[in-house]
């Protein structure tokens, strides 16, 4: 019995997966330091006092792609009012100098308006149940993670989250 309801089990998950599945609002350690596309240090703590979002996602990943503009978007209309979005980037190369071109070619080519840089499997592995690509991580001024979101959000979606985080005091 239980084998007959393992493929609907798996087709509801991928439904999920590639249409957004918003998980509850969840608070664990996360924090980084990695260096972008550009050579520059990027370190979740030099952010404090803004609201973060963390795009984890791919050049290869065609949901990833189809939420960049949102990001750019999020990014011109929010940024001076203290959102910051962060792009961790996992490519399928043998360095990180491999991995920075692939990054920095899409970057340019897509008009990105934010840092984006080569991931870690170390920062992939504190994200609890990581799951799949974008997953996307709202953090509030404090460093505290708020929310995660494992797959395609409308803009609109996205927004709401930025607006009631930059809301808060």
């Amino acid at each position: 019995m239980l084998s007959s309801k393992l493929p609907i089990a798996s087709l509801i998950l991928l439904y999920l997966t590639a249409v957004g599945c918003q998980t509850t609002p969840t608070n664990f350690p996360f924090d980084f330091e990695l260096k972008d596309i550009s050579e520059e240090q990027q370190a979740l703590t030099d952010y404090r006092d803004k609201v973060v979002i963390v795009d984890i996602w791919g050049t290869w990943c065609p949901p990833c792609i189809a939420e960049i503009p949102h990001f750019i978007e999020l990014q011109d209309k929010y940024g001076d009012r203290g959102l910051q979005i962060l792009g961790i980037n996992y490519e399928d190369a043998d360095s990180w100098e491999e991995q920075q071109q692939i990054i920095a070619n899409f970057v340019e080519k897509k008009g990105i308006n934010y840092p984006c840089m080569p991931g870690t499997e170390e920062v992939q592995n504190q994200i609890p149940g990581f799951s799949g690509f974008p997953t996307t991580l709202f953090i509030d001024k404090t460093g505290n993670v708020r929310e995660v979101i494992v797959g395609v959000n409308s803009f609109d979606e996205l927004e709401a989250k930025v607006k009631k985080l930059l809301a808060e005091s």
